[in-house]
């Protein structure tokens, strides 16, 4: 059996701050059926379909909450960089601009608690449409455990 290693190719995004890279992706992690989005070890991973080629992308956090910087390793070489990166700034919500919403929030007193615990937040995205209907029909019929399964087959 012979095993080789992918050539790679590492590119980076400066998300806007505040930027929780751990807390976005954790979401992830908490499903142990969930295997299209995956988060371990600090790492989030995930396949992309650029036209009929499939890249394994994997996304580290290099920076910090309010210096963020992403590392984003493609497998095999040979991605389109800027079809890449706009589907992972994308789907983590790189470009969210959050600043006039923190400004309002931590005026009022109940939203202030949530904000200390919920810093750098943004809302998980999917890369296509259909993956997006998918969820929405699959986790409104079903229990969430069997969802997340289904959700894995068409992939």
């Amino acid at each position: 059996m012979k095993f080789f290693i992918a050539k790679q190719q590492t590119l980076f995004i400066k998300p806007k701050p505040p930027f929780n890279f751990e807390l976005i992706t954790s979401l992830y992690s908490r499903f142990p059926v969930q295997s299209v989005d995956l988060f371990s070890k600090g790492t989030y991973e995930r396949v992309l379909r650029d036209k009929d080629k499939l890249f394994l992308v994997r996304v580290k956090s290099v920076g910090s909450i309010e210096k963020p910087r992403l590392q984003v390793e493609v497998f095999p070489k040979g991605a389109r960089k800027k079809f890449i990166e706009n589907k992972v700034k994308w789907i983590l919500g790189t470009d969210d601009e959050l600043k006039g919403f923190y400004k309002i929030a931590q005026s009022d007193e109940k939203f202030a608690k949530l904000i200390k615990s919920l810093y750098g937040l943004r809302a998980p995205r999917t890369p296509t449409v259909f993956a997006a209907l998918l969820i929405a029909i699959t986790e409104q019929q079903i229990a969430l455990r069997v969802a997340l399964a289904l959700r894995i087959r068409p992939v």
